[in-house]
């Protein structure tokens, strides 16, 4: 990969993030592939060729279909909300490697307050999201309109919903987007990469000053480093809301797919590499702990697999079983043994 002027440090970080966005885009490219965005249609009345999109919505709601409807809106929403995220998010990522922070920082407002937000809400409360989706009064699926308590009941009902719930804080995914006054959190950083001038109290541009435009090299590296601080966390629960969404209205093809395990061992890791490096001891003790736990033993000296810091991190990033003990492999790539 090539880094451009990312500095080395933070390579991992960049990794991790990217390892999280080929996900959803896996998931989006077999999902499209196998149909499961498509509803089929039972039905005795006769269905006139060539209907589409308001007509066809008629169709089915004169006929009685409403269930039909509200399938096609909830797996029609999933896949156009998650593309169109995939877009920004490619995009600040390219643009964090050449050095154009301040419009990574401009290209995730969107995808991460708001793709993930609604993608959340159908998976936290999904009657709740489809009415205000179908509602006549834009208000009604604004954001901007919802109440703190109410986006953070939904975050944490989505957070629930997830696998990995247990290892997210609900409360920190809802500081570091909406969260004006969380030190740590991106809500600052956004305002400031879209405005020259914020004047929120805890967002005031200084004086003589105008946002991010008088950045030098040391500015830099601290927005770098802001951005890598928690990007990585809120691009596993997006994989994490995703995959549960999914889950739903489809089912995972029969294979070996251990990309849920690569993910945790990328995210301990990272924690174990960045700026939350006192915590990495535990999340990696754990992590293993939860591999050992699976008690995966070698086909070929049957010692256990993932015994050592080695195999984890060639599972990670070669998608490669290894056996530090005899050096038997099997590479899921692959996909036979």
């Amino acid at each position: 990969m090539d880094y451009g002027h990312l500095p080395q440090e933070l390579h991992f970080s960049h990794n991790f993030c990217f390892f999280l966005h080929d996900q959803l885009v896996a998931a989006l490219q077999l999902g499209e592939e196998a149909k499961i965005f498509d509803v089929e249609l039972i039905s005795d009345q006769k269905i006139s060729e060539g209907l589409t999109g308001e007509s066809l919505f008629e169709w089915l709601d004169d006929n009685g279909h409403q269930s039909v409807i509200l399938d096609m809106y909830y797996r029609q929403i999933t896949a156009a909300l998650l593309a169109d995220m995939l877009h920004f998010l490619y995009e600040a990522l390219r643009c964090s490697e050449k050095g154009k922070i301040t419009v990574s920082f401009a290209l995730l407002r969107k995808p991460l307050k708001e793709n993930l937000f609604y993608l959340e809400w159908l998976l936290a409360d999904p009657s709740d999201m489809l009415a205000a989706f179908k509602d006549d009064r834009p208000s009604a699926k604004s954001v901007r309109l919802l109440t703190d308590v109410r986006k953070k009941e939904i975050i944490r009902l989505a957070v629930e919903k997830t696998s990995m719930g247990h290892w997210l804080d609900s409360e920190l995914i809802y500081d570091l987007r909406y969260n004006k006054r969380f030190s740590s959190g991106f809500e600052d950083l956004f305002q400031k990469a879209n405005h020259l001038v914020t004047s929120f109290k805890a967002l005031e541009t200084e004086p003589a000053n105008f946002n991010f435009v008088f950045s030098d090299d040391h500015a830099r590296q601290s927005q770098w480093n802001g951005l890598y601080s928690y990007l990585p966390p809120l691009l596993l629960h997006a994989v994490e809301v995703v995959e549960a969404l999914l889950a739903t209205f489809s089912k995972r093809q029969e294979g070996i797919d251990l990309t849920q395990i690569r993910s945790a061992i990328g995210f301990a890791y990272w924690i174990d590499s960045g700026p939350h490096k006192h915590l990495g001891a535990d999340a990696l003790r754990n992590m293993k702990s939860a591999l050992l736990s699976d008690e995966l033993p070698c086909p070929s000296c049957n010692a256990q697999v993932f015994s050592s810091d080695e195999s984890l991190i060639t599972l990670y990033n070669e998608n490669t079983v290894s056996c530090s003990s005899c050096g038997w492999s099997f590479d899921l790539n692959a996909r036979s043994l």
